[in-house]
């Protein structure tokens, strides 16, 4: 918080980002502060941003979609075509283009606004950095968010990883083929269980027969080394 008479969103969503409080605190930031309806909502695509992501990192993307979905898709419903630089559920007719103090003075192609396809790609498909410059990367989708989903993450060197799951998958897989079918590799939600699918195309893709036998269930991320060839490194499983 910011002080004891005037409280501010912004404040308390990065003490969550960089960790400045523990789980704890940050479930009360989560109650008091972001689901309180009292403290005075954000009102910018760019810092909307940032208030989804707090959601996201503490486990709550079934709470952070709906809010993508009314949020920027409340200025799609209003004829936008692009990402305006900000947007406030609660103005009607020219209000919504004034800004500043000034009417018609807001920037309706906002190079800001654009938050959702990162949120997506990194909590939804679930691809992150693991070193510099994507050299190694995790994949970790989040099943829970779509029964179905899939895309293409682009990474450096014109190179992506696609990641897709179908729901539902067979609940009985256990074996290293069924993990790493024709050197793809899947896991999933399935009675507790994550599942993953990645596109067999990834040149960081090749199959190890002699990677392990753990199933499914054990698994809670893979690991890849990005390779430039179809003889890419094989995929490190961690639990």
């Amino acid at each position: 918080v910011s002080g004891k008479r005037h409280i501010t969103r912004h404040a308390n969503i990065f003490a969550i980002l960089y960790d400045f409080v523990d789980s704890e605190t940050q479930g009360k930031i989560i109650r008091s502060v972001l689901e309180n309806a009292e403290i005075a909502p954000i009102t910018t695509p760019y810092f909307k941003f940032f208030e989804l992501c707090a959601l996201f990192k503490c486990g709550l993307g079934k709470k952070a979609l709906p809010e993508i979905s009314s949020y920027w898709g409340g200025m799609l419903d209003l004829g936008a075509t692009t990402i305006w630089e900000e947007y406030d559920p609660k103005l009607s007719g020219a209000e919504h283009y004034a800004m500043y103090g000034l009417a018609f003075n807001k920037s309706l192609c906002h190079a800001w606004g654009a938050g959702p396809v990162y949120l997506l790609m990194r909590y939804g498909l679930g691809v992150r950095p693991t070193s510099p410059g994507y050299e190694t990367f995790e994949v970790e989708p989040d099943a829970s968010l779509f029964e179905n989903f899939e895309g293409s993450f682009p990474l450096p060197g014109g190179r992506s990883v696609e990641v897709r799951n179908r729901h539902p998958m067979a609940a009985g897989m256990q074996s290293p083929d069924d993990l790493f079918p024709e050197a793809g590799s899947s896991s999933g939600d399935h009675g507790g269980r994550r599942i993953r699918r990645l596109d067999r195309d990834h040149p960081a893709h090749s199959r190890n027969p002699a990677a392990g036998t753990a199933a499914s269930a054990s698994i809670s991320r893979i690991t890849f080394r990005a390779s430039r060839s179809c003889s890419g490194a094989a995929p490190n499983r961690t639990r």
